[in-house]
């Protein structure tokens, strides 16, 4: 177990200074390419969906650790809920950036609705690391990443519009969401119809709630700190 864990350590931390460093490149490239107006825009929609993704991710990750590491039921468990919260926020998010393309234009707009889908990726890659299956987490993140540095690069590079750096970021989004809801059954050894009949006894919710919110509060704590 140990050998596997430092294992699943070694192959993350190369992956994450793959990602960063290639992201970093195109975000230097984005900056040249394109006005600081339109630069300033790019980070106010980015703001609006990371900060939705962090008020919704907190907790979650320790979450399913403690429940689902040792449990295929619960990993089940885990994978259905991660496919309804993402229905639930793609109906909760749509009505917000319909609210908010009236009131500070489309490119808001495309912050909220990009919430969804990158939160279903952090959400996939919890359930993974569950399994503690590496490889397979780190293609999800190599995925997010990657796909965002490839469709902001093909936008800049092959487009006029002013706004590029956010509609590539946004198509990196929605596949980085896709990739885990098309991966998560394989991870958890199920198809996806097992998936969807397993049961959600309400006592494992609320096991599962009382344990989350501390974690979550926690968090936004540590956020608003960070933020002073």
């Amino acid at each position: 177990m140990l050998r596997k864990l430092v294992g699943y350590a070694a192959y993350m931390f190369g992956a994450n200074i793959f990602t960063a460093l290639l992201t970093f490149a195109v975000t230097a490239f984005g900056m040249a390419a394109r006005s600081k107006e339109a630069f300033g825009d790019y980070f106010t929609y980015m703001l609006v969906y990371e900060i939705g993704t962090g008020l919704l991710i907190n907790g979650v990750n320790a979450t399913i650790q403690n429940y689902a590491a040792e449990s295929r039921e619960n990993r089940l468990r885990f994978t259905k809920l991660v496919y309804i919260a993402f229905a639930l926020l793609n109906l909760l998010c749509g009505v917000a950036a319909v609210a908010a393309w009236q009131l500070a234009g489309f490119n808001f707009a495309l912050g909220f609705l990009g919430i969804p889908w990158v939160v279903t990726n952090w959400y996939g890659r919890y359930v993974v690391r569950s399994t503690l299956d590496a490889k397979r987490e780190a293609r999800l993140m190599v995925i997010a990443s990657l796909s965002s540095s490839v469709f902001r690069f093909a936008f800049l590079t092959f487009t006029d519009l002013r706004d590029a750096m956010i509609y590539g970021d946004f198509v990196a989004l929605l596949v980085s969401g896709a990739a885990a809801l098309v991966m998560l059954p394989r991870a958890v050894e199920a198809s996806l119809g097992e998936v969807m009949r397993v049961a959600l006894p309400r006592p494992f919710l609320e096991k599962c709630f009382r344990f989350s919110v501390p974690l979550w509060l926690a968090g936004l704590v540590f956020t608003a700190r960070s933020e002073e």
